[in-house]
């Protein structure tokens, strides 16, 4: 630790001011004619920091801004700062406590803080371990989900589906330490939620830290929601079921048109995509019967290996290929799963045939009828894939085979978690597949 808070002194000596620049105006065709909002009056006058970013969203530069003037670092220098935090963010220390963008900042401060002072109070590694400190409490986010309604709370992973009632809002009131809340600002708070289907977690870290910890493990309840529903085995249904804050798909459309007539006419025509899936007490006792509980205790507790980050990584692939509405892209994306769980890194002789015999025999003893079956069924999937991939054909698809495909691969995912016990990377498991 004491090399990097060397290191991080370095950066002392490449402070200057840097004027701000003065933006200009490129609105012009549509964007000149949408309307400005006026954020003035919400200007810090308190030192704040403002960063530049690259094309790809990543931060480029990052600045603060004291009394009027803004301080950071000669171009050159960013490049280096920047690979410095990162590095700092990956530590044990800090990686599940604090963000990336946090690391940054504080970092940043510090070096501003210690230009400006002339002196170096404490070194950077117990400061930092200071500021995540005093800014880790414990949160209990709740993130909205839309198009679904349950008829009772239920657990999956280290999450809870639930919806809010009146009930709660009224005491939320009674016990908020601000009973003067404006109760025309409660009334549209409880009209909003009210009744709406939440995933709830609790994460304890800085709080750009804990909403991204939090929002993962909803994230992977909502895959594994997910996978057990009935567009697993009705592939022509579309999953529209999903987080709010990751929605893929538009549940309203409007169009413009205008009618030719001596007198111009304009009318709005509007349109709906919405198809609510209702989750009830049945439903819950069905696809717990059906494995929620392997899935959920599965994702419940983090773990290194790499079989266990492989198959995390195909529950959520998965999960995304359920709302692809084109069958075709579909199947590719699913062959793809079962390939990256099933195959060799980098390029394998005979590919399509491994794929088959491997997960054949996972799944079924060899000769059987089932084991010909779903052989089949990979046969046929694969023709589909591959006439898409490199011819651009669109061969008719078996929709029985199609449902097959779905379902093995769920079945196959819990299969390898079962096999996660004592099988801990890619290379023993193909071994075992061999064995078969």
């Amino acid at each position: 630790m004491e090399r990097l808070n060397q290191y991080a002194i370095k950066f002392l000596f490449h402070v200057k001011e840097v004027p701000a620049k003065k933006e200009t105006s490129n609105r012009k065709g549509s964007t000149e004619h949408i309307p400005l909002v006026d954020w003035s009056d919400k200007v810090v006058p308190a030192p704040f920091f403002s960063k530049e970013f690259n094309h790809d969203r990543s931060i480029a530069k990052i600045y603060k801004t004291i009394d009027g003037k803004r301080f950071g670092f000669d171009n050159n220098i960013y490049e280096h700062f920047i690979k410095f935090t990162s590095h700092l963010s990956s530590l044990p220390l800090f990686s599940n406590q604090a963000s990336d963008e946090f690391i940054l900042e504080e970092t940043f401060n510090w070096v501003i803080n210690s230009f400006k002072t002339n002196k170096i109070e404490l070194q950077l590694i117990p400061y930092l371990q200071n500021s995540i400190e005093e800014q880790t409490e414990i949160r209990t986010y709740h993130f909205p989900v839309l198009n679904l309604h349950i008829e009772e709370s239920f657990q999956i992973g280290n999450t809870k589906f639930q919806y809010f009632t009146k009930e709660y809002f009224d005491q939320y009131r009674n016990q908020s330490n601000n009973s003067n809340e404006n109760k025309d600002d409660f009334d549209k708070l409880f009209s909003k939620y009210c009744g709406k289907v939440f995933i709830s977690c609790t994460a304890k870290a800085e709080v750009r830290k804990s909403e991204e910890i939090a929002f993962l493990e909803a994230s992977l309840a909502m895959d594994v929601f997910r996978l057990l529903s009935p567009a697993v085995v009705i592939p022509t249904v579309i999953l529209k079921v999903d987080l709010e804050k990751r929605i893929n798909i538009n549940y309203s459309s409007d169009y413009l048109m205008e009618i030719t007539r001596e007198e111009r006419e304009l009318e709005i025509t509007m349109s709906a995509n919405n198809d609510p899936y209702y989750f009830t007490k049945d439903m819950y006792e069905f696809v717990k019967a059906n494995g929620l509980e392997i899935f959920s205790d599965f994702i419940r507790v983090s773990k290194n290996d790499e079989l266990y980050k492989i198959i995390l990584h195909s529950i959520s692939f998965y999960s995304f290929a359920l709302s692809i509405p084109d069958f075709h892209l579909r199947i590719s994306q699913l062959i793809m799963i079962i390939e990256g769980l099933l195959l060799e890194e980098g390029w394998v002789n005979k590919m399509q045939e491994k794929t088959k015999n491997r997960l054949c025999a996972l799944m079924f003893p060899k000769n059987s009828q089932e084991f010909e079956m779903l052989n089949s069924v990979m046969k046929s999937m694969y023709q589909i894939r591959h006439a898409i991939t490199h011819k651009g054909n669109r061969l008719p698809i078996d929709k029985f085979k199609f449902r097959d495909l779905q379902i093995t691969i769920v079945e196959l995912l819990k299969k390898l978690i079962l096999l996660n016990q004592r099988i801990k990377n890619k290379l023993d498991l193909i071994a075992y597949t061999e064995s078969l």
